[in-house]
């Protein structure tokens, strides 16, 4: 693979082929589009690394069905069921049967699917892999090759295949209850309404004591509850009823919070509401209950960015120090993790300092985002059903979580980066 290639793919999907790792973009790490993969193999080595590879962050967002069989079999189960995305085939040492093979499963291939080959036990020769490629074959793995050859090969093809509109999901927590994970959410999700031109979807998943509801005055709207109680099939058009607006480019996901919840939403509904932001490129903000376990650890691992605030105190930092070891065992030594030091005090009362966090946390500065203590701001704001951002958008706090917003959406449309002209208008609007 040429240099020029790889970068081409690391461009579009956020991996670094050269090295194997993701591309540190300023909106962070991408994952690989939500691409459906069937992977038919004939021995239990390469099962056995097609699944290790499946565990990869960067294919979070794919489904994997598996077949046993090569190409033969390839061409009979791609009739049998919806066509994949991707085929990955494992393939004989025989080049001729190879080609009659791939001959053949090219006259039941859709256009828009694309075909890795795999051999296992032998490298091909040139022939076999200059005809394979006439055919149409995007990628030919051989050995010795690891999981990572595999997402590569899947980034080449994402590369090929074009700009895929993706979505972004990113997961706020916090350590505990009462840490103010909420806010910083809801503040974030303004935000970026207001400073950028993204779609974005502030999704409530905590069914027990969600809050999203109650801060935008929508307690009277039809929530993902009712439908979850009805067992309502849910599909993109359900999804899009469901949806509250807040102004033209922020979206309201609810829930009827209830001790009688269960914590976490159904797994197809959290899937039905990851989809269709994929599909439709929106910013996906979810506001999550603070639970940790299994079900929060498999969300956290499809997420591009995750958010966890906690307070200055003991007690969040051992909580914390868990939590991210948690997070790491899910997402590997992934940088797209920021901690917000909510209620955050520069002069004293801060029981624990804040370099103290990034120690024992293992963070980068960058990482952390302090967010003053103001709590005037906060419940005026709340009282007046604004936030932060809206009711005194120059307010430390609320600087604070306009850069977090900047950081969580790649950019906003802000501050230094407006052009001259408009940040003296901002300045006038906010004089008069």
């Amino acid at each position: 693979m040429t240099e020029q290639k790889a970068q081409q793919i690391a461009a579009r999907t956020g991996i670094d082929l050269e090295h194997g790792a993701y591309a540190a973009g300023p909106a962070g790490a991408r994952r690989l589009p939500p691409f459906d993969v069937l992977a038919v193999a004939r021995t239990e080595a390469v099962i056995a690394r097609l699944r290790s590879t499946q565990k990869h962050p960067a294919c979070s967002r794919m489904s994997w069905r598996y077949q046993r069989g090569g190409l033969g079999q390839a061409s009979l189960h791609y009739l049998e069921t919806h066509a994949p995305d991707i085929l990955l085939v494992e393939v004989e040492e025989d080049p001729d049967r190879v080609l009659a093979q791939l001959a053949e499963l090219s006259q039941v291939l859709e256009a828009r699917t694309r075909v890795i080959l795999i051999n296992a036990e032998a490298p091909p020769d040139q022939r076999l892999l200059r005809d394979v490629f006439k055919l149409g074959v995007s990628e030919f793995l051989f050995p010795p090759f690891a999981e990572t050859e595999v997402v590569h090969a899947l980034g080449a093809v994402a590369a090929d295949i074009g700009e895929v509109r993706q979505g972004r999901l990113t997961a706020f927590l916090g350590v505990r209850g009462g840490v103010g994970s909420s806010t910083v959410a809801q503040t974030v999700a303004v935000a970026i309404s207001m400073f950028s031109e993204a779609e974005v979807i502030l999704a409530d998943l905590d069914q027990q004591t969600g809050t999203v509801a109650l801060n935008f005055d929508a307690v009277d709207a039809r929530t993902l509850t009712d439908v979850l109680r009805r067992r309502s099939p849910i599909d993109d058009v359900l999804m899009e009823r469901l949806f509250v607006p807040v102004n033209e480019r922020l979206k309201l996901l609810l829930v009827e919070p209830s001790f009688e919840n269960a914590p976490h939403l159904a797994a197809p509904a959290l899937n039905a509401i990851i989809s269709l932001a994929d599909r439709r490129g929106r910013q996906l903000l979810f506001d999550m209950p603070s639970v940790w376990d299994s079900r929060t650890r498999k969300t956290l691992a499809q997420a591009d960015h995750v958010v966890i605030t906690a307070e200055p105190t003991l007690g969040c930092l051992l909580t914390a120090q868990k939590a991210l070891e948690s997070l790491r065992g899910v997402r590997g030594a992934s940088r797209d993790v920021t901690l917000v030091l909510n209620k955050y005090r520069s002069q004293r009362g801060n029981a624990v300092p804040d370099r103290a966090f990034t120690e024992m946390l293992g963070l980068g500065a960058d990482q952390v985002v302090r967010v003053p203590a103001d709590a005037a701001l906060f419940s005026h704001a709340q009282y007046s059903g604004k936030s932060a951002v809206q009711f005194k958008e120059g307010a430390a706090a609320s600087q604070a979580l306009i850069a977090l917003a900047a950081r969580v959406n790649g950019g906003l449309a802000y501050g230094s980066a407006l052009p001259l002209g408009q940040r003296l208008a901002a300045k006038l609007r906010q004089w008069w």
